[in-house]
């Protein structure tokens, strides 16, 4: 999902999308408790590791959004208090 949304931006055009495979070393730096979420409906463990880089990806392509969100929330809330108090220090 991730090289999707890079493609939409031009960025990366030719990289595949290369799926990992579960690496029992990864767990301990993830954690148990965190992968038992997909674990529990996924097939296998290469399955729930899917899962979970799937929703790295999901989360990822947000960032943008969520980026864009915050700053016009922040740059709103400054306008609005600096025609409250009258300057731009407020």
């Amino acid at each position: 999902m991730l090289v999707q949304h890079w493609r939409l931006r031009g960025i990366g055009a030719n990289l595949p999308w290369v799926p990992v495979p579960y690496n029992p070393s990864f767990e301990p730096a993830i954690s148990t408790a965190r992968l038992s979420t997909y674990r529990a409906i996924a097939r296998d463990d290469d399955h729930a590791w899917a899962l979970y880089r799937w929703n790295l990806d999901l989360v990822a392509a947000f960032g943008p959004l969520t980026s864009d969100t915050e700053i016009a929330l922040r740059n709103t809330i400054h306008d609005q208090l600096s025609t409250h108090f009258g300057r731009s220090d407020w």
